[in-house]
This record gives C-alpha cells, structure tokens and sequence, in this order.
C-alpha cells in the first residue's frame, strides 16, 4: 500500500513540474512577443506566431538567451591598430534593450529550473511536444 501511495504522489509531482514548465514556456513566449511588439509594426498575430516559433525548442530559446545576453552591459575585447594587441571595451546597450534582455533571460532562469531541477530529457521532450501553438494560444496571458 505505501508503495502505491509513494508512486502516485512522484506522478503527481512529475504532472506538476510538467506544469511548471509548460507555464514557463508560455512566459517565455509572451516575454518574446512583448519585446517583438516594441520593435515591429506588424498585426499582433503575426508576432504571436513569430514569437511562438522563436520559442518552440530548447535550442531556439538558448540561441534567444546568447542575443539577448549581448543586451546586457559586459567588457569585451576588442582589437587596436597593432595587431595581436586587444583592449578592454565595455559595452553600452540602450536602456530599452537592457530592459528586454533583463526581461527575458529572467524568463529563461525560470525554464532552465524547471527543467534541471525537476525533469527527465523524456519528461521535457514529452512537454515540448504538447506545447503546440494552439495550447499557447490558448493558455497566453496578453
């Protein structure tokens, strides 16, 4: 008996990080959708779609995380006129930017802890599979 109580109560926990990160995902994405309406003029179903398709995968996202990471105020090196010389530059995003960058790579922390923390590669594969537009769509906070 306690073992059947024990299993129900990890597929419990399971269906609720798997809600976690379906609800994670869909900030993510509104989070993306957000930053597109600031800099387009196109209808917002376009963009949802836009933002939708940028957000889809694990890879997109961590492709979104390294640009929106440049967003954020860093030092890098640059070269000079003398070669094999660099120097130390620091970076100045405009205050919009940085804004949507902080925004987003928030929204990322939230899905990288869902998904280290609480689930198996099968369990993340099996939410990103049920993350369609249409549940997006559906469940999107606007």
């Amino acid at each position: 008996m306690e073992l059947h109580e024990k299993e129900s109560g990890n597929v419990k926990a399971s269906e609720q990080n798997k809600e976690l990160l379906l609800n994670s995902l869909i900030k993510i994405t509104n989070v993306e959708f957000n930053n597109l309406c600031e800099n387009s003029y196109k209808s917002q179903s376009k963009l949802l779609k836009k933002a939708y398709n940028r957000t889809n995968s694990l890879r997109k996202i961590e492709n979104l995380k390294m640009k929106y990471e440049l967003f954020v105020p860093h030092e890098e090196y640059t070269t000079t006129i003398i070669p094999f010389l660099y120097k130390k530059v620091k970076t100045n995003p405009s205050v919009n930017l940085y804004r949507q960058a902080s925004k987003f790579l928030e929204a990322y922390g939230c899905v990288k802890e869902a998904i280290n923390d609480r689930l198996s590669t099968v369990e993340v594969e099996a939410c990103f599979k049920l993350y369609t537009f249409e549940y997006f769509s559906k469940n999107t906070i606007r």
